[in-house]
């Protein structure tokens, strides 16, 4: 049997052929209108995977959380309206079907299908809402529930959408006695604070020809940012990012490594918290650019906590491939992510990342056992280990025991043990610890032509931990997961066929191939004339099943699938 890379597979529409005679090609015209098509087909393919149909389709459960709306249940859905779009010339715009809601009872169902054709504009304007609002109507849009778009003409399609988290966290420490001579009365722990960000998504035109068409890409990002801690105190941050990107020709693919066929629409950079004190009397934090001195309500505080801070990153995006060439806007590609983001417990990430290496730096400054989120906690070993370190008396590479840090040591002891002649009522601790967390979160399309939900991307975030030797502020980084370049998905995806089991003269083969890709299977008796058999059932990720329908007769059958 042949396997071909995913690049020739899908965008050259090369036909797999296996040794016992067996291909794989698209289906023949139907005479129906698209969305009755669409309709009865859909609806055939719901029933038989799932149990309902397309008029009852279950999205969203105020009660039950494993109700939604599902790669699986799109997968059927992208079938069928690509199974009526093979029928038609590829000059033709894809087919594009709407959902149209109910909202019933803490619940919502998808109702049917209409179609978009010249009304984009109008039907985008009407904006998005969340898929819990209960006011939600048959017409409006709901974030995370895609379209359905027919597969034609190999337009340039969605490929990635990437960020980037820099968090930046120094603990410093004060203390402060009521006399001279006298050793320290209150020790007061502040944390400095600033997280920004960088945004990215891109497209691809993964045909190796040029796209001449003149055509608008449109995105739109909701982005919400929200750091807290357990007691609700915190900040939030939301932004909204929307452009419309004008390409009037787009280089195609010639060789499957090239790099200038990707356009980078959205590359945007946000600041949620730009450097800030956190201040334990007010709750809330100070940016710096107003800070003077440490609050005076801050100086005389009786416990260390460590606060459970977490960074929730949130996404809402909208892409649209428009071609205006008709004078109205076309779809030709559409993509609703709602909802996609992360949250990481920032205190956790500093402690866990080094939970291999209990005595390695920085692990030891933010161990926080010990310590409690109440007010009054007692001091964490951490906080403990950043004192002693300061003193002399835990060696780590960050405190050398250089001339300078010696004599800051020893006016640092003297301070603690109240032999300090320095007139001074309060002094830092000389060790401070700072660190930066560059957090990593991409959704990447495994295959050009499946990218519709969530659940079709391949997800990845990775956190990165950089020692620094005290609060700096902002970082961005230039490279965002594979943004303009090849994911890397793409160079591993391979479909491989089996032989085929005769039972009863009713043919039965399966193979693995790309995960959600709808298959499409036709047969001949004289590799001249074919019909269309069907499409293979995806029986669990990556794995696909065909029975034919017609009983094997004396004549050989041929077979063969399409990625469309």
């Amino acid at each position: 049997m042949e396997t071909s890379n995913l690049k020739h597979q899908s965008l050259s529409r090369l036909w797999q052929a296996l040794v016992f005679g067996f291909v794989f090609l698209p289906w023949i015209s139907f005479s129906q209108p698209s969305l009755n098509f669409f309709t009865n087909r859909a609806n055939s393919l719901l029933q038989q995977q799932f149990g309902f149909g397309l008029t009852n389709i279950p999205v969203y459960s105020a009660t039950n959380p494993a109700i939604a709306y599902s790669a699986a249940i799109h997968f059927a859905l992208q079938s069928a309206a690509n199974i009526y779009d093979q029928t038609t010339p590829d000059t033709d715009f894809p087919s594009v079907f709407r959902p149209q809601f109910s909202a019933q009872s803490n619940a919502l169902f998808i109702i049917g299908y209409t179609n978009v054709t010249t009304d984009f504009d109008a039907q985008i304007g009407l904006g998005f809402k969340d898929i819990g609002d209960p006011s939600i109507g048959l017409n409006d849009n709901v974030w995370g529930i895609p379209w359905v778009v027919g597969m034609k003409g190999h337009a340039p399609a969605f490929n990635e959408y990437s960020y980037s988290t820099a968090c930046n966290v120094t603990r410093k420490l004060q203390f402060t006695r009521p006399t001279t001579n006298q050793p320290p009365q209150y020790t007061n722990q502040f944390y400095f604070m600033s997280v920004s960000n960088i945004f990215a998504a891109e497209a691809w035109n993964f045909s190796s020809t040029n796209f001449s068409n003149s055509i608008t890409i449109l995105i739109t990002n909701r982005i919400s940012v929200v750091l807290t801690n357990n007691y609700n105190w915190g900040t939030s941050f939301i932004t909204s990012n929307a452009t419309n990107w004008l390409v009037n020709s787009w280089p195609g693919s010639p060789t499957w490594h090239s790099t200038n066929n990707f356009q980078i629409p959205l590359l945007t950079t946000c600041i949620p918290l730009s450097p800030s004190l956190w201040s334990e009397s007010a709750h809330g934090f100070i940016s710096l650019s107003n800070f003077i001195t440490y609050p005076a309500s801050d100086e005389h505080q009786i416990g260390w906590p460590e606060h459970t801070w977490t960074l929730n990153i949130t996404n809402h995006l909208i892409y649209a491939l428009l071609d205006s060439s008709t004078g109205t806007n076309r779809v030709l590609d559409f993509v609703n992510l709602g909802g996609l983001g992360t949250s990481m417990n920032i205190i956790q990430t500093l402690n866990s990342a080094f939970a291999s290496s209990p005595t390695a730096y920085p692990n030891i400054v933010w161990n926080h056992t010990g310590a409690t989120d109440a007010p009054n906690s007692p001091m964490s070993i951490g906080m403990s280990n950043q004192i002693q370190i300061a003193l002399g008396n835990l060696a780590v590479s960050e405190w050398s025991s250089s001339p300078q840090n010696q004599v800051e040591s020893a006016i640092f002891r003297a301070f603690l043990l109240g032999q300090s002649s320095n007139t001074s009522l309060m002094t830092m601790c000389p060790f401070d610890v700072s660190t930066l967390i560059l957090a990593e979160s991409t959704w990447q399309s495994g295959n050009p032509l499946i990218h519709y939900t969530s659940g079709d991307l391949i997800q990845r975030t990775e956190n990165l931990l950089i020692l620094m030797p005290s609060f700096f502020g902002d970082l961005f980084t230039n490279s965002i997961g594979s943004i303009g370049k090849i994911n890397p998905a793409y160079l591993s995806a391979k479909t491989n066929l089996t032989q085929p089991i005769l039972n009863n003269g009713v043919v039965q083969f399966n193979f693995s191939g790309c995960t959600n890709l709808p298959y499409g299977v036709w047969g001949s008796t004289n590799l001249s004339d074919w019909v269309p058999l069907g499409t293979a059932s995806q029986t669990s990720p990556g794995s696909f099943q065909f029975t034919d329908p017609t009983p094997l007769d004396s004549r050989s059958r041929f077979y063969r699938l399409q990625v469309p």
